[in-house]
């Protein structure tokens, strides 16, 4: 219960009275139905039919349409498809978009009145930005289907494709001319700019990029062919232009005010007006400049909230439970115990009997791997004031730090004389190796975007990672692989692609025999961006190995199996010495898994699925559960704490609150006044220089265990 004086009170947030059954708490089975109307929108574009009466926009995900002088929205499509820039059909009865309902971004039309959708463009690759031809019979658009993004056309009649551009750089947002005997666009990298293309093939750059860092987006034509307008983005700025359609034919004009944001799409002419989107709205102003007007709109949505009822919690309950998941399990070589973290600590556990705990402190130790003989274990700790590894003899419990600057996920060699580890410095991490004799440290690959756990070949010459594999520098689609990195390497300072961490350093293609199932040529996929001694392992085509954690690829101990999860269960697949593919993946298990490590014989695989651990053997598929009885016990703080808080966030209010005392007795907040001397009684917190919140559940967090238990 919180008290407070009379005298300046600071409101907190009473969430916690419907937790404890101090005011009523809904039925499972009622359901919330609520309508929610925006009359802004984020990042929307919007299109002008061609007869100048109807807006298409999309919003919330979804296409909308509303009359052009402005309105109510009608949806067209459904939530679900993140459908995006449409564009009408010449003769106004259709609209072409981009959305994601097939797992990609492929184009899709739909009929002004919601009804006929269908799917125009289809594959594993990402179809964006469509433009109808003016004769209807054909859609422009952008796609990385051959490494970069380029501009293609496909045919509606039958649904063929062409390639229209093949830049190295990206070619993106097409729009047609009018007349239907050119095609506009952007492109990035050293051909910056905007672009025309003619109908024989011949190109012309138009605009240059305005600086260095700057960014084209949003072509659109003039009703007579001779202007385009386009957004130029760079340094927080974002802006609208219109310049001749005919290189050296006269310069570029600012047509935006200085302060308005205006969104990157393709704008839609209305005679001598533009149409376009900015600061949340639609706006309409004279291609030659002048003052905007606004457009209103407003759309509705519903959502359907089920209402929960909301766990009781016993604060003061000290009774045992048991623990409901345990994170980086690894079996021991000779199979019969398991290392793992739990609670915060390390523990050991001999299959079928209870866990044996190593440690018992209060920092984080997690990751654990088994030397080969199985007498020690290495994992990451953040005792010593960040994440480093740590070696631990299991029998002895003797334990030492071996790295001093930063790693995680540690794995032994296979003659247990070195470690290979990941060493974190944000997006960014480097894979390194230390010498457990001398201590020496080498990086053997830089300029990777949170690899996976490493796994080392039997004989010691190989390390496999998962790795992201990215279809085109412009956007962050693409999968992870199986990335082979050869010890007998220079160090990965032989070429840096440190300063490409923006592009992942994993930008193109792969280099093995490559079957996807599309129909294109397979001879214009991109080359990968390696360094020496590197290559990528073809698994399948399009599909992920791992997930950059500790799910694998993990290479057998005998050597001719790797194992790693995808689309959330675990697989193997035969593998020569050198690792690379001898023959189709093998499903092992119907269920989700995670975190699978090998038993010394290559015969079983322990690993972890949503609620237990299980083992599951190569010779017949046969899978089972190995119990964990684990159990924690709440412990109940005692005395009296006092937080002075120089800020204080209570979630409600619109500003801090300065100046506060937060006074705890036991596991009770009992008093968030202003700051009075007289409550500095028992242990004093001195926060007066930071800011104190409630716990806060964060919905969506790239955070990791690379700096320990901080924030």
């Amino acid at each position: 219960m919180i008290h407070r004086t009379p005298a300046h009170p600071v409101p907190i947030a009473l969430t916690v009275l419907s937790v404890m059954g101090l005011v009523p708490v809904p039925e499972a089975s009622e359901q919330a139905v609520i309508e929610v109307t925006v009359r802004a929108g984020t990042n929307m574009a919007a299109a002008l039919s061609p007869d100048g009466r109807t807006l298409a926009i999309d919003a919330l995900g979804r296409i909308w349409t509303l009359p052009a002088t402005g309105g109510t929205a009608i949806a067209l499509t459904d939530p679900e498809g993140d459908a995006r820039q449409p564009s009408w059909s010449p003769d106004g009865t259709r609209i072409a978009f981009q959305a994601y309902w097939a797992g990609d971004y492929d184009v899709w039309a739909i009929n002004a009145d919601g009804s006929g959708l269908a799917q125009i463009t289809s594959g594993p690759f990402d179809d964006r930005e469509p433009h109808w031809s003016p004769d209807g019979s054909s859609v422009a658009f952008s796609s990385d289907r051959s490494g970069t993004y380029d501009i293609w056309e496909v045919t509606l009649a039958d649904g063929e494709v062409q390639r229209l551009t093949d830049g190295d750089d990206n070619e993106y947002g097409p729009a047609y001319a009018p007349g239907g005997d050119a095609l506009a666009y952007v492109a990035d990298g050293i051909s910056a700019g905007v672009w025309v293309r003619s109908s024989s093939g011949a190109t012309d750059r138009v605009v240059d990029a305005y600086s260095a860092g700057s960014s084209l987006f949003g072509v659109s034509w003039s009703p007579d062919g001779a202007r385009l307008s386009y957004n130029v983005q760079d340094y927080g700025s974002s802006r609208i232009h219109v310049a001749p359609a005919s290189p050296n034919a006269g310069s570029a004009q600012l047509v935006s005010d200085a302060d308005e944001d205006v969104f990157p799409f393709r704008a839609s002419w209305r005679g001598s007006r533009l149409v376009y989107t900015a600061d949340g709205q639609i706006r309409t102003r004279l291609a030659t400049g002048g003052a905007a007007s606004e457009i209103p709109f407003e759309a509705t949505v519903t959502l359907d909230r089920p209402t929960y009822r909301k766990a009781l919690r016993d604060f003061d309950d000290t009774t045992s439970k048991p623990v409901q998941g345990i994170v980086s399990p690894a079996v021991s070589p000779g199979g019969d115990r398991v290392a793992f973290a739990a609670l915060g600590d390390l523990w050991v556990m001999p299959i079928g009997s209870d866990p044996i705990r190593l440690t018992n402190d209060a920092y984080v130790e997690t990751d654990p791997a088994w030397s080969p003989d199985g007498s020690r274990l290495a994992y990451a700790s953040d005792r010593s004031g960040e994440l480093q590894v740590w070696v631990h003899n299991v029998d002895s419990g003797e334990m030492r730090q071996v790295t001093d600057d930063g790693g995680g996920v540690p794995v032994w060699s296979p003659h247990a004389t070195e470690i290979a580890y990941i060493a974190s410095g944000g997006r960014v991490s480097d894979i390194r190796i230390i010498s457990l004799s001398t201590g020496e440290t080498r990086t053997v690959r830089s300029g990777l975007n949170n690899p996976g756990r490493v796994s080392w070949s039997p004989d010691g010459e190989q390390l496999a990672v998962s790795a992201h594999w990215r279809y085109s520098t412009r956007f962050r689609e693409g999968v992870n692989k199986a990335l082979l990195i050869s010890l007998g390497r220079v160090a990965a300072q032989d070429t840096d692609y440190t300063a490409d961490a923006n592009q992942e350093s994993m930008t193109r293609g792969g280099n093995g025999p490559y079957t996807p199932t599309f129909s294109g040529n397979v001879e214009e996929l991109p080359k990968p961006l390696l360094q020496a001694n590197e290559r990528w392992l073809e698994f399948f085509p399009h599909g992920s190995v791992g997930t950059r954690s500790t799910d694998g690829p993990v290479w057998s101990p005998n050597g001719r199996f790797m194992a790693y999860v995808s689309t959330g269960v675990l697989w193997v697949i035969p593998v020569t010495p050198g690792g690379d593919p001898l023959g189709p993946p093998r499903r092992l298990t119907n269920e989700l898994a995670d975190d699978p490590t090998w038993a010394g014989n290559s015969e079983s695989i322990v690993y972890l699925t949503t609620d237990r651990l299980r083992r599951v053997w190569l010779t017949d598929g046969r899978i089972e559960d190995i119990p964990v009885s684990l159990s924690w016990q709440r412990s109940i703080p005692t005395g009296r704490v006092v937080v002075h808080a120089g800020a204080l966030f209570d979630g409600v209010s619109e500003s801090l609150h300065r100046n506060i005392d937060i006074v705890i007795n036991g596991n009770r907040i009992v008093r968030v006044d202003p700051h009075d001397d007289a409550f500095h009684v028992g242990e004093i917190v001195d926060a007066t220089d930071g800011v104190v919140s409630p716990g806060l559940i964060e919905m969506h967090t790239h955070g990791g265990l690379a700096s320990g238990e901080q924030l």
